[in-house]
């Protein structure tokens, strides 16, 4: 099997990105094609405030616990209009089927365009494409297959195993990840992408700003709270 590189705009798109807490990226290569009119990162409760919060220019930060709160968020992003983001970051609570009734009913009325990261889980929705990191380990090899398995058969039949870990080879040697997809195409294939390209942490410098800014959002939240 070989692969082409993945090329397409995500913009407006329902996407799901396998990653590990300590090392998410988000997709920006592919996303990055237009002007957002707010960008939204939903992430999960606690003291701890998470790289992916403090690395990011986010318009709002938002940690939603209950259906009121599930439901503020949906009637903030109606009426938004325009081109909205949304980052589900790991670890934030599911949400409920009534939610993601209302995004799909929104993204099908044409209204707003919507763009939808699922970060290091996935949900009832059927993504639109499924972003895997450089599989360097057996544990995410199978846990990237096991995903692909779960993906209705009519859409992507998943390719033997015996293919699977030929490629998974393939890639890791040449440091690519692997994207599952039929945007852009008349049937869900699989592409590789190169990850360094969207990580914002992908340098020692650009880590390093990453945590000062999180030291800094650390100390403006203490001395808010004294």
């Amino acid at each position: 099997m070989e692969l082409e590189g993945f090329g397409a705009s995500l913009v407006g798109r329902n996407v799901f990105l396998i990653a590990e807490p300590e090392n998410v990226w988000i997709p920006w290569e592919y996303i990055s094609g237009t002007t957002y009119t707010c960008k939204i990162l939903v992430t999960c409760t606690g003291q701890s405030l998470r790289l992916l919060e403090a690395e990011y220019p986010w318009n709002l930060v938002l940690r939603p616990q209950t259906a009121k709160e599930w439901s503020l968020l949906a009637t903030m992003i109606q009426g938004m209009g325009g081109t909205i983001l949304v980052v589900f970051d790991c670890g934030c609570p599911a949400p409920p089927a009534t939610f993601h009734s209302f995004m799909d009913s929104l993204v099908h009325s044409g209204r707003i365009v919507l763009t939808r990261i699922w970060v290091g889980h996935l949900h009832a929705t059927i993504p639109e494409a499924i972003f895997f990191p450089v599989l360097r380990t057996a544990e995410m090899q199978a846990q990237a297959y096991k995903v692909l398995e779960h993906m209705p058969q009519h859409l992507f039949p998943t390719p033997p195993a015996a293919d699977w870990a030929e490629l998974v080879s393939a890639t890791v040697s040449s440091d690519v990840g692997i994207v599952a997809t039929g945007v852009g195409e008349t049937s869900w294939k699989l592409f590789w992408h190169k990850p360094l390209d969207s990580f914002n942490g992908a340098t020692a410098a650009k880590t390093g700003l990453a945590y000062v800014k999180t030291g800094a959002l650390l100390l403006e939240k203490s001395s808010q709270a004294q």
